[in-house]
């Protein structure tokens, strides 16, 4: 998540990164703010999405890796998100603004409606895990050309680095310890370990009622991790969208579709993982709350008052057993 000063619409910004891809003349038809900037427009009638960052918030290097895979599930007809070549033929434009230096990428809006916007019926809940077993078998076989993208335990370095100046952090940093300590106890390999999306979630995920396939956007938390940490947080996502009594149903249905494609993870690896996401979150939001504003609009303060109540809610699970 970008700092809270970040997150206001702008869109004189929006338009001066905008000039870099090509585009109809016409407002920007929607647009939403948490890790990346995203703005909707479209160039000859299609869809299209420009997203931006303050290069002071996003690794470049990780920018470029996740271009680089996208670019070769393009290549393999995996269904996600293509980026668009700026007017000078890079796929990302660093630029220098008045209100500071961004990175901008483009990419193509992917056909369907996003699963969070359907009934999540048994065709389109089982196309969701086969998606999401295509990506880790692609995720296999994937080579980059330039750096990887990071890792789980450069997660955790990040984690441990923001965290320790912030006073009242001490147990998020304890529990990146232990985190670390049993993720290092388990089995690494090619069948279990990998590239993951981190992120494939309801509303990152597309469906296609004509060709029956889905979609995915925003690889833009990829990391290496275990296999397992992209279906813990499909099938919580899963049990967020459906009612109490349907959730069971519902993630025996997703992983059946993963499982027509690729065997199934130990499912002894989602508590560890679970953690993880639960530290990750605490970490990104803890870091954006580090800065405040004497002249914060209400919309801003509500919004820290609710994250500060997440962050409360993760922390109290920290330390607990680990399975």
């Amino acid at each position: 998540m970008l700092k809270l000063k970040y997150l206001e619409d702008n869109r004189p910004l929006a338009e001066l990164l905008r000039a870099d891809w090509d585009a109809d003349p016409a407002p920007f038809a929607w647009y939403r703010i948490s890790s990346n900037a995203i703005y909707l427009f479209s160039f000859e009638g299609e869809q299209r999405f420009l997203r931006f960052a303050p290069a002071a918030e996003k690794r470049a290097e990780n920018i470029a890796a996740e271009l680089e895979l996208l670019s070769y599930l393009g290549k393999a007809g995996y269904g996600a998100a293509v980026p668009i070549a700026a007017r000078n033929g890079q796929h990302v434009v660093s630029t220098t603004t008045p209100w500071g230096s961004y990175h901008a990428t483009a990419f193509h809006a992917v056909p369907g409606i996003q699963l969070s916007r359907t009934d999540l019926g048994e065709t389109i809940i089982t196309s969701y895990g086969r998606a999401l077993a295509e990506l880790h078998q692609l995720s296999k076989a994937y080579r980059p050309d330039r750096p990887r993208r990071w890792s789980e335990s450069d997660v955790l370095d990040w984690i441990r680095t923001e965290l320790r100046p912030l006073p009242g952090t001490e147990a998020a940093v304890a529990e990146a310890e232990v985190i670390g300590r049993r993720l290092s106890e388990l089995p690494r390999n090619a069948e279990s370990y990998g590239l993951v999306h981190y992120d494939f979630e309801c509303d990152n995920v597309f469906f296609d009622a004509a060709s029956g396939r889905c979609f995915a956007i925003d690889f833009d938390d990829a990391m290496y991790h275990w296999f397992a940490m992209d279906i813990g947080q499909a099938v919580d996502s899963l049990a967020d969208e459906v009612e109490p009594e349907l959730a069971a149903a519902r993630e025996a249905m997703f992983l059946a579709g993963y499982a027509s494609v690729r065997p199934l993870p130990d499912p002894a690896l989602r508590p560890v993982c679970r953690r993880f996401a639960d530290l990750y979150w605490y970490a990104r939001v803890a870091y954006a709350l580090s800065e405040t504003w004497p002249t914060e609009p209400d919309w801003m303060i509500g919004l820290r008052s609710r994250l500060e109540d997440g962050k409360t809610e993760r922390a109290a699970r920290f330390g607990t057993p680990l399975a």
